[in-house]
């Protein structure tokens, strides 16, 4: 955590004196004002900006809450500028979205051209993608006439037909929305990758592994390994008081 916070806010993290955490993890309630005089002087900062960063910090329960904010204009937040979004929403409409599928670098040039004629800012090529990209994939993809993309994007009918357990089994990986972080200094160690092997016909989870690496034939192999074995010794060491009546060979 303390080189969480130095990437913050500096190396005078890094010197003596009691790190930033533990003041604040000493005092989870209400800070002395020995405390923030303290914690201030350790940071270098008033009294004032101890105790914003102090309120930020319990608002939020992040370490990142304590990052210096970045100034401007917040990123993905469009501007109201009603003249030039319709003018982009025009051109977008009736220059690009057609399916001689005209690159976007000339439908922003002839943007530009008609904000400068009504005499309004033209806007950069990163203000007509995110138009752009406001507007549905598929929607766009069928009036450009990109065949393959809309197929992508189309459910097909039809089923993957089984008549028995164990006849297919089907393994697939993915990362749990958690993150690990140290015991002691609270760094975030990354999410962990969860495999699972599921049963097509009973959709029941046959085993899985969950690890911090990336998925491989290791996690594949491990995760098979806990499907094939009965999970009765498995669930007994955790103290699960649960069946889990699903092990075997797959076909």
């Amino acid at each position: 955590m303390r080189r969480r916070f130095a990437a913050c806010w500096g190396a005078e993290f890094e010197r003596d004196g009691v790190p930033v955490c533990s003041v604040l993890y000493s005092y989870p309630d209400r800070l002395t004002v020995r405390a923030v005089e303290d914690l201030a002087w350790e940071l270098g900062l008033s009294r004032a900006t101890t105790y914003r960063l102090i309120a930020r910090y319990r608002g939020a329960r992040t370490v990142e809450a304590l990052c210096e904010r970045q100034r401007g204009w917040p990123r993905g937040k469009l501007r109201d500028e009603p003249v030039r979004d319709a003018l982009i929403q025009q051109f977008l409409e009736r220059e690009y979205l057609k399916p001689t599928r005209p690159p976007l670098r000339r439908v922003v040039a002839h943007i530009a051209t008609a904000c400068r004629q009504q005499g309004i800012p033209a806007p950069t090529w990163r203000t007509v993608k995110t138009r752009l990209e406001r507007i549905d994939e598929r929607v766009r993809a069928d009036r450009r006439g990109e065949t393959s993309l809309v197929r992508a994007r189309v459910a097909r009918p039809g089923a993957y037909e089984v008549s028995r357990p164990l006849q297919v089994v089907q393994v697939d990986h993915t990362q749990v929305d958690v993150m690990i972080v140290d015991q002691a200094f609270r760094e975030a160690a990354g999410r962990p990758w969860i495999t699972l092997a599921i049963d097509v016909m009973t959709r029941m989870v046959t085993g899985f592994h969950l690890g911090i690496e990336a998925p491989s034939r290791t996690a594949i192999g491990l995760c098979l390994l806990h499907a094939v074995y009965d999970k009765t010794a498995w669930l007994a060491e955790r103290g699960i008081d649960a069946p889990w009546p699903i092990g075997g060979l797959p076909e």
